[in-house]
């Protein structure tokens, strides 16, 4: 006979996995678990690129297009049995009576065991985005448009200028030119500071402006006649149909409204020193109200005042600018990090300058944002104390994504990761 004090755990066990059977694969925490590894996958992209463009290394971005999450729970169910017989030598040894304890060497035992098994599994591709549709807009200068939703979203204006801005060209009127590179390595970076923070005092930032082109000769009545139907479709492109005098004669004529961006100056209480240096047409329409390019373009540029050329960077440069900024806080013998002084209400602590992209290298137990190893060493974005840092892994996140065009990743899995 079986000894019968093993029964009840047995059935403890067949209990437990019954109860098991019922849970799910909690796809949720999955889902969660996934979103936390792509953002840091992105990030460390970021940090790894702008490592390799301060080492003029050729930079290189992978894409992860699609994933696919598996899960699944399994479970078995056993009863294994050892017997001890008080006399081995004897059949009759292993039917030893049941109420000798377990253990001894006269009675027969059930040991029971279960198995539990959980599996959850991403399956992703991971694409190259070196090819022809990403490069040409990865290379391309930031527009107008591009600067004018980054300024909507309420980032700082130190920071967005900072960052886009290549360099800032003033001609005097007598001819006198003097160029600010935006170049934190050499050794007159200072200047390029003064004067970008003196147009943003001014109230430098952009805006969207109306602008008109006119499609076909103006006509007259008859021939808008012959022409209504074309016309009407037209109208569902955007077109317009408006009225305008040739030779004091009534005439019709096609346009197009396309609404575009410029950088301009916020009509403030320092409007006098920006007309004084630049021009009116350099303003920026008062709220409520959208400036027109083509009555902007019409004005003659005043003489006596100074032109002002600003040139912007590609995603590309940007990219090329952090690597300086890099270069120049990491170097041995006068390491330099770049500091913003905040100049809105986004930001706090107005009084106080705060780095603008802050790495830390071969650094022990730091808390990172962003952490990556190359050529040997370890370079870290840290969380606590660093400025701007974040925010300049958004803002380069964010332009990368609008060079991501369709077509520009591929549609076929350059590498597939089980």
């Amino acid at each position: 006979m079986f000894n019968s004090k093993i029964f009840p755990s047995a059935l403890v066990a067949v209990s437990f996995l019954s109860g098991c059977t019922a849970i799910d694969p909690d796809f949720k925490e999955m889902s969660s678990a996934y979103s936390i590894t792509v953002e840091k996958y992105n990030n460390d992209n970021v940090l790894l690129n702008i490592v390799r463009a301060s080492k003029s290394m050729p930079l290189g971005f992978l894409d992860i297009p699609s994933v696919v999450g598996t899960g699944s729970i399994s479970t078995s169910a056993g009863l294994g049995a050892t017997m001890y017989s008080a006399n081995p030598a004897s059949v009759t040894g292993l039917f030893s009576a049941a109420a000798q304890s377990v253990g001894t060497t006269g009675a027969s035992f059930i040991s029971p065991s279960a198995n539990l098994s959980l599996n959850r599994s991403f399956n992703f591709t991971q694409s190259s985005l070196d090819n022809a549709q990403f490069m040409r807009g990865f290379l391309t200068e930031l527009t107008p448009e591009t600067i004018h939703f980054f300024t909507k979203r309420h980032i700082p204006t130190e920071l967005l200028y900072t960052m886009v801005v290549e360099s800032i060209e003033a001609e005097k009127p007598n001819g006198e030119k003097k160029i600010y590179v935006n170049n934190p390595l050499l050794p007159n970076y200072s200047e390029f500071q003064e004067m970008l923070y003196g147009l943003i005092d001014l109230g430098l930032s952009s805006e969207t402006v109306m602008q008109k082109t006119n499609f076909g000769p103006p006509m007259e009545g008859n021939d808008l006649y012959k022409t209504i139907a074309p016309i009407i479709n037209l109208s569902k492109d955007g077109f317009l149909l408006e009225t305008i005098k040739v030779n004091n004669r009534e005439r019709y004529q096609i346009v197009k409204t396309v609404m575009m961006a410029r950088i301009c100056f916020k009509q403030s209480n320092r409007a006098a020193i920006v007309e004084s240096l630049y021009s009116d047409s350099i303003f920026c329409a008062l709220p409520g109200t959208v400036n027109s390019l083509n009555e902007i373009n019409k004005k003659k540029s005043d003489e006596g005042k100074t032109t002002l050329i600003i040139k912007v960077r590609s995603t590309r440069n940007v990219f090329d600018f952090l690597g300086q900024v890099l270069n120049a806080q990491l170097d041995d013998k006068n390491p330099y990090l770049v500091m913003l002084r905040p100049t809105g209400p986004y930001t706090q602590g107005a009084n106080v300058s705060l780095p603008m992209f802050k790495v830390v290298k071969n650094g022990r137990n730091v808390p990172a944002s962003a952490a990556i190893a190359y050529d040997g060493n370890e370079y870290i974005i840290p969380k606590i104390d660093a400025g701007y840092s974040n925010m300049v892994l958004d803002i380069v996140s964010q332009l990368l994504t609008l060079n991501k065009i369709p077509g520009s990743i591929p549609a076929s899995p350059a590498v597939l990761i089980k």
